[in-house]
């Protein structure tokens, strides 16, 4: 994949090197009604090569329990390769939601 290419209308690669994807999410709404939408653009990334991935969470204003479940499952799927998830630019009302789901340790946070 290259530089900045859209995955849905709704993340876009903003870099890549050999190991890593950084990803804008461009949704402000994740909840379960429109979930499926981020789950199969997280997928698109799966499918190529196995990296750690990097979400830029700043544009995200809501978010709910479906979509954090497809951020463990990623981070899962990740783990078993030997690579990881980490979340940079979390607003504080979603690190927060994460502190209440007590998972906020279960992913590695930057630049809160």
């Amino acid at each position: 994949m290259n530089n900045n290419n859209v995955l849905n209308n709704d993340i876009i690669i903003v870099h890549e090197e050999e190991n890593t994807y950084e990803v804008e999410i461009l949704m402000e709404e994740i909840l379960f009604g429109n979930v499926h939408i981020f789950q199969s653009s997280v997928g698109q990334l799966l499918k190529d090569k196995i990296k750690n991935i990097v979400f830029d969470c700043k544009n995200i204003k809501e978010i709910d329990y479906a979509a954090v479940g497809v951020l463990i499952n990623t981070k899962r799927i990740l783990s078993k390769q030997k690579k990881d998830i980490y979340l940079k630019n979390v607003p504080k009302a979603l690190y927060k939601y994460l502190q209440l789901l007590r998972i906020s340790s279960f992913f590695t946070v930057l630049n809160t």
